[in-house]
């Protein structure tokens, strides 16, 4: 049996998500508990490495990544390791890199909110390093990646 580290059952009870590593290499195996299937295969980005998952609702698998970008700073070309979100739909079996798209260096790495009536998105805060009080909420969407900003986070702790 290849080595395994975490498992999941959807909230719906259909799937069992479990980390696995039939190649050596971090990856996810998707169950279909009805079934005799052979489980899907979730393979890490080519960018990244995958690190945990959790389920968002009974469509969505997300799974946290580090992902390896070469960003330009002041000082020229900087490699940096991020801590990313993406998001597996089971019905299409494709992923997305959520909120890859933001300008700045952020650790989306924490789901502070599943949306009760809505299956396709997220909340999480996001903040800059080094800022404390540029801390932001983010509404991303499970289907595209892509995000939108909320309203600024001070004092008022963690959405929840």
């Amino acid at each position: 049996m290849p080595e395994t580290w975490d498992a999941q059952i959807s909230p719906d009870g259909k799937h069992l998500a479990l980390g696995c590593s039939p190649t050596g290499v971090r990856a996810i195996c998707l169950y279909q508990l009805d079934s005799d299937a052979r489980p899907r295969l979730i393979a890490p980005p080519e960018d990244g490495k995958i690190e945990g998952l959790r389920w968002a609702s009974p469509g969505y698998l997300i799974y946290f990544v580090s992902v390896y970008e070469t960003i330009g700073t002041s000082s020229g070309l900087r490699d940096y390791t991020f801590r990313r979100m993406a998001s597996y739909d089971v019905k299409s079996g494709n992923s997305e890199i959520l909120m890859r798209r933001e300008k700045f260096r952020v650790d989306t790495a924490r789901i502070d909110s599943m949306l009760v009536d809505d299956d396709e998105h997220i909340l999480t805060v996001i903040n800059r390093p080094n800022i404390v009080t540029q801390d932001k909420t983010m509404k991303a969407n499970l289907r595209t990646g892509k995000s939108r900003r909320g309203l600024n986070v001070k004092d008022t702790g963690w959405i929840i």
